[in-house]
């Protein structure tokens, strides 16, 4: 690969700066917090965001004056975003298999929306081809158990009895346990529902308590990325187990 020099440009330079230095190995990384006024996908994430972590890689230039050197970005390289739970996931397994993240710009031209995460959809769809596949196995198990027994000398009740057994299979299979698995699901988004409730009326109590006695304190909807505090000085989330436990 053929070597390229620095690039050193003077003159026309502001009063601080003596000259302006470029290289393709310059590069530059910036990370913000950002919020979106409408709720987006975010690759690897089964949930909406209205906020997220973006991170800019650009390249760079470095600026010399007044005996110290100073960086600015230049063209955008790459533009990713982060939940907060990735960026946490990708700064704190180091060495690990890596983390999802939501690609926005590259070469500063805009990537489509991600598309929607479903996987509670996903998960349904896996246990219905698995019962499908299931039932199959049944049924053709069902047949087989026949022919044998009719090609035994087994008392007549012992075969209907053993051919019940088999038929019984057969129906959880296609009616009970397709039933629990949607029961399950529905119990789970009431559960989360229940749960976001009471996080909500957590934050609205504190927001009246703090406007009623004028103290300032560090109070938001979006939790827990914004590190809230209650006046016991833990996060919600961790007071709300602390009374269910209590309860």
């Amino acid at each position: 690969m053929k070597e390229e020099k620095t690039k050193r440009e003077e003159g026309n330079m502001s009063e601080i700066y003596d000259y302006r230095e470029t290289h393709p190995s310059f590069g530059h990384v910036q990370v913000n917090r950002t919020q979106s006024s409408k709720s987006l996908n975010l690759f690897g994430s089964p949930v909406l965001h209205n906020e997220m972590i973006v991170m800019t890689i650009s390249g760079c230039a470095a600026l010399r004056g007044l005996h110290e050197t100073n960086y600015y970005s230049r063209e955008d390289l790459i533009k990713i975003a982060f939940s907060s739970v990735q960026f946490a996931d990708l700064i704190t397994q180091m060495n690990a298999r890596g983390t999802p993240c939501t690609i926005i710009k590259i070469a500063n031209q805009p990537i489509e929306d991600c598309p929607e995460q479903k996987p509670v959809e996903l998960m349904q769809k896996e246990f219905d081809d698995e019962m499908k596949e299931l039932k199959t196995y049944i049924m053709t198990l069902s047949t087989m158990v026949k022919e044998v027994l009719d090609a035994t000398r087994i008392p007549k009740g012992k075969k209907d009895e053993i051919i019940k057994i088999v038929e019984r299979m057969g129906n959880k299979l296609k009616h009970t346990y397709p039933f629990i698995a949607n029961q399950f699901a529905r119990q789970m988004d009431n559960t989360v529902a229940a749960a976001k409730a009471e996080i909500d009326a957590f934050v609205l109590q504190e927001i009246r308590a703090a406007r009623t006695t004028g103290e300032v304190k560090k109070i938001t909807a979006h939790m827990p990325e914004k590190g809230i505090t209650s006046e016991h000085g833990i996060s919600p989330i961790d007071e709300l187990r602390s009374k269910f436990k209590k309860g």
